[in-house]
C-alpha cells in the first residue's frame, strides 16, 4: 500500500502502534483510536451483530459522540465525521421497529461513510466462525470485544 500510494505522489511514513495502546482508552494515551492525528489508518473492524447499529455509531456526529477533548476522548466517532443526513438517518434507524425500513437505513448510512471517503474498505470480513467440543466448559471460550476467541486456551477444560 506504501508503494501505491508513493507511485501517486503521497510521502508515505508508516507507524506502528501496539494494540495494547491504541485501543486503550485510559486517560493521558494519545496514541490511541480516539487521538489519531494522521490522515490515513488502517486496521480491521467490523460489525458484531446481523443489525449493526452499534457498529454504525462509528460515525454518527450527534451529542458527545465525536471523540474530542471536551469530551475526555469518550465520544467513539473517533474519525471526527459529522454529515447531518448520516446523523438523521442513525437517529431514525434507532427508532425504527421495521427490520426491513432499519437495513435500508443502515445501508443507507453505509453508502454515506463510503461516498464521503470516510473508510477504504479492503477487506469484507465476516464474523469468526469456530468448531470445537460441546464438552468444553463455555465460560472458558469467548473472549471480551476485541480479544480472539483462543485468548484463554490453556485454561479450557472440560465438563465433568
Amino acid at each position: 500500500m506504501k508503494q501505491n500510494l508513493e507511485s501517486i505522489g503521497f510521502k508515505v511514513q508508516l507507524k506502528r502502534v501496539d494494540a495494547g495502546i491504541f485501543f486503550d482508552s485510559a486517560a493521558g494515551n494519545e496514541q490511541n483510536a480516539s487521538h489519531f492525528y494522521e490522515d490515513l489508518l488502517m486496521f480491521t473492524d467490523g460489525p458484531t451483530s446481523s443489525f449493526p447499529l452499534n457498529y454504525m455509531q462509528s460515525w454518527y456526529g450527534g451529542g458527545d459522540n465525536i471523540a474530542q477533548k471536551s469530551n475526555g476522548w469518550s465520544g467513539v466517532n473517533y474519525h471526527r465525521y459529522n454529515n447531518a443526513e448520516y446523523n438523521a438517518l442513525y437517529e431514525q434507524a434507532q427508532a425504527e421497529a421495521d427490520v426491513e425500513v432499519a437495513a435500508d437505513l443502515l445501508i443507507q448510512m453505509n453508502d454515506l461513510v463510503i461516498k464521503d471517503i470516510v473508510v477504504v474498505p479492503q477487506v469484507a470480513r465476516a464474523g469468526e466462525k469456530y468448531a470445537i467440543a460441546n464438552t468444553l466448559r463455555d465460560e472458558n471460550i469467548a473472549g471480551g470485544a476485541g480479544e480472539a476467541l483462543y485468548w484463554n486456551i490453556a485454561n479450557w477444560n472440560r465438563i465433568a
